[in-house]
C-alpha cells in the first residue's frame, strides 16, 4: 500500500510545529483514546483500524518527543525560532489568500 506524500509531509510538518507542552497533551489524548477503543466491545472491524490509527499516532508523536530530547539546548532554541518564522510564513499567506477573495 502506497503513502500518500502530501499528507505525510503535512503531519509531519504538524508534529514539528507542536510546542512541547501541546505534544504531552496530544500523547495524553491519544492515550485515552485507545483506551477507548479498547474498552469498546464489538466486533465491528472498524474498531481494530481506529485502534491501529491511535496507536501509529501515538508512536509518531512519541519519536518526535525522543527526537526533541535528544537536542541541544542551542539546537532546541533555533527549531523554537524556526517555529514561530513558519508560523509567521503561515499568518502572511492567510492574509495574502483573504486579499484575493472576491
Amino acid at each position: 500500500m502506497l503513502e500518500d506524500l502530501g499528507s505525510d509531509k503535512a503531519r509531519q510538518k504538524a508534529l514539528f510545529m507542536q510546542e512541547g507542552f501541546g505534544l504531552d497533551t496530544k500523547i495524553d489524548e491519544c492515550m485515552s483514546q485507545m483506551r477507548g477503543v479498547l474498552d469498546t466491545r464489538s466486533t465491528d472491524p472498524r474498531i481494530m483500524s481506529a485502534f491501529a490509527n491511535a496507536l501509529r499516532y501515538y508512536r509518531e508523536l512519541l519519536m518526535e518527543m525522543r527526537r526533541r530530547e535528544s537536542l541541544s539546548e542551542s539546537e532546541r532554541i533555533d527549531e523554537h525560532l524556526r517555529r514561530l518564522e513558519e508560523a509567521q510564513r503561515s499568518r502572511q499567506r492567510m492574509k495574502g489568500a483573504e486579499a484575493y477573495r472576491p
